[in-house]
């Protein structure tokens, strides 16, 4: 049965408000709409007359590709796209973007009083790259000007011109562009073998920011992430991290580590999350974390109250399956919790603020993540 196509004719109305900028595919402004008076940035594909016909429908092609990845994106270090105009036609297209007080992140730490942000920025960084990976994207145009700074110190995306959706089930992505620099000491290997893939994200990433802080081995900024920034710029593709998922469980790995949190309340933590090793001998499939920290505390309160009256918890497989969605097999000996323990845990994760419980569930996600697991399409056995 075929669609019906529901077509809106009513036009809406933009007040050019100044130029900003232009390049060698096409020129933003920012406008003002009208009717709710508010500023929004459009991006036009308008290449340059040197172009053939050919090259002006491939870059075409790219401008509606870059539509597509930043609908398919929502968050918070992204800029958001409110609208899109394609006209097919004559190979032009308009993306109505947020529009972002800000500077780019090089006139941003020009400005040597942002300098001590820069843990906060990197942070950022990798937290909405792993983001970008995890969506199955490849930025492939990591560069100053396309990652801004607001004016509350807030990273913000806004470039996705030359992204790639890529099939996260592949170790590598080959494509057949790279991003170029005229100095060769400073690109990756995999330049030289025509091949681009989130490692190299990784690695232009780092190089970025590396360039941002300039002399690191006399640290002047207190920069705390330098042995990670090293790991990622290293030339060798075998030396750099896999993922940026990587990069943010070594992250969150050292914050924790420097919490300052008294040794009973890292005790607290340790037994509940040393509880799950214990019990579990493998997952059936790639553990889920459970992200919904509302959810999780409503849920172990239930534990704890129909557990009133017993030394220890009664239904592990139940508990565990409140922080991990997936079934899983029981070790030889499990181990159990006492509900004192359990209780104890639920009181000091709730007392968390949400930046900290967080990262917590961050933690126990990279514990987890030890725990073998087997393929779901293998023969189902009953986890008891």
């Amino acid at each position: 049965m075929e669609q019906e196509v529901i077509k809106f004719i009513k036009q809406k109305d933009y007040e050019k408000i100044t130029f900003l900028d232009k390049g060698s595919f096409g020129k933003v402004l920012l406008i003002r709409d009208i009717f709710i008076d508010e500023l929004f940035v459009v991006k036009k594909y308008d290449p340059d007359d040197m172009l053939d016909e050919n090259d002006k429908k491939r870059f075409y092609k790219n401008f509606l590709d870059e539509i597509k990845i930043l609908y398919k994106l929502n968050h918070k270090n992204i800029v958001r796209i409110f609208n899109y105009y394609p006209y097919e036609n004559i190979y032009t297209a308009y993306i109505i973007m947020e529009y972002i007080q800000g500077k780019n992140i090089k006139e941003y730490f020009d400005d040597k009083n942002n300098l001590e942000n820069l843990n906060s920025i990197f942070m950022q960084l990798i937290e909405v790259f792993a983001y970008i990976e995890e969506k199955g994207i490849i930025h492939r145009d990591i560069r100053e000007k396309n990652i801004l700074i607001d004016v509350d110190g807030m990273v913000k995306i806004i470039d996705f011109g030359l992204g790639k959706v890529f099939d996260i089930g592949k170790i590598e992505d080959t494509l057949n562009s790279i991003v170029n620099r005229s100095d060769v000491d400073t690109l990756p290997e995999e330049y030289f073998k025509r091949e681009y893939t989130i490692q190299t994200d990784i690695y232009y990433l780092g190089d970025l920011v590396y360039r941002l802080i300039g002399n690191l081995a006399e640290n002047q900024h207190n920069f705390k992430y330098i042995d990670i920034l090293n790991k990622m710029i290293k030339k060798e593709k075998k030396l750099r991290y896999q993922s940026f998922a990587d990069i943010k469980r070594e992250l969150n790995k050292e914050n924790f580590v420097k919490l300052t949190i008294s040794q009973e309340d890292k005790m607290i933590y340790n037994i509940f999350s040393n509880y799950i090793i214990g019990h579990v001998d493998s997952f059936i499939g790639e553990p889920v974390l459970n992200t919904n920290i509302t959810e999780i505390l409503e849920e172990i309160d239930k534990v704890i109250q129909r557990n009133s009256f017993n030394e220890y918890i009664e239904n592990n497989f139940k508990l565990i399956n409140i922080i991990v969605k997936n079934d899983f097999y029981i070790q030889q000996h499990p181990s159990s919790i006492k509900c004192e323990e359990l209780d104890k845990f639920y009181k000091w994760f709730k007392a968390l603020n949400d930046k900290m419980q967080k990262l917590v569930l961050d933690n126990l996600e990279e514990k987890i993540s030890q725990i073998p697991f087997t393929s779901k399409d293998d023969d189902f056995v009953l986890p008891f």
